[in-house]
């Protein structure tokens, strides 16, 4: 049976990975509150047949075009289409390949997204936060499993660049000398998953508690890391 004090020490230890989750799942919630807003505008923009039919005349009518790269916002207003409320900004200008309008926006993070239609391509609702991967969260979480001679972890990545390669590493691991420890490289699954054994030989003695071990995997494509603190007393035998 462990002391009070001892005990107290582990319930505060593992309370406090309890409250680093959250704050991580409040992150991630509100990350998806934002893409939810950005798909929100560009069905809105797409399904609005009222503005699809005005564009459809802006093909074959120069006069009409003139007026939309003149008037930019102001035109689709004078002409009775309603853009969404978050449309901070309408350029346009006439390249080689027609003409082209583009409308910009910002989801709750400040992030600025961009929807463009050309007279002849017509709509490319893609925008740079899914060219660069910036909504990407990579989260590392961690099952631990006690034998007689050591702890067996499973290493389980969520939220990694699809079919990627993740380099896991210990930060701060306990009986080393350095601040990292190099476990390998590993690749992600098509939904950015993957699961990595590390079997942990138990040191002697008794846990010093003198460092605060976190496993770590750093998506390798945009260059992000996902973490997860773990208690050091893993590394030794139960007492």
């Amino acid at each position: 049976m462990l002391a009070p004090d001892r005990e107290r020490q582990e319930l505060e230890k593992a309370l406090r990975q309890h409250e680093r989750r959250v704050e991580r799942i409040n992150d991630e919630i509100r990350e998806l509150k934002n893409e939810r807003g950005v798909h929100t505008t560009l069905l809105s923009l797409g399904g609005d047949e009222k503005l699809l039919g005005l564009l459809d005349r802006l093909r074959g009518d120069e006069d009409m075009a003139r007026e939309a790269l003149e008037g930019r916002g102001s035109f689709f207003e004078q002409h009775g289409v309603e853009l969404p409320a978050g449309l901070q900004r309408v350029t346009g200008a006439s390249t080689n390949d027609g003409i082209e309008l583009r409308g910009v926006f910002c989801d709750d993070a400040g992030r600025d997204y961009e929807v463009v239609w050309n007279s002849r391509t017509g709509f490319d609702v893609d925008h740079p936060a899914v060219r660069d991967k910036a909504s990407l969260n990579p989260d590392v979480v961690y099952k631990a499993e006690r034998t007689q001679t050591s702890t067996d972890f499973w290493i389980i990545g969520t939220g990694f660049s699809g079919n990627g390669y993740v380099d896991l590493s210990i930060f701060m691991e306990p009986g080393r000398t350095v601040p990292w420890s190099q476990l390998g490289r590993t690749t992600a699954d098509g939904n950015g998953y993957f699961k990595y054994f590390r079997r942990v030989p138990y040191l002697g003695g008794h846990d010093p508690q003198t460092r605060s071990p976190a496993f770590v995997g750093r998506d390798v494509t945009v260059d992000k890391p996902g973490l997860e603190e773990v208690p050091s007393y893993y590394w030794w035998p139960r007492l």
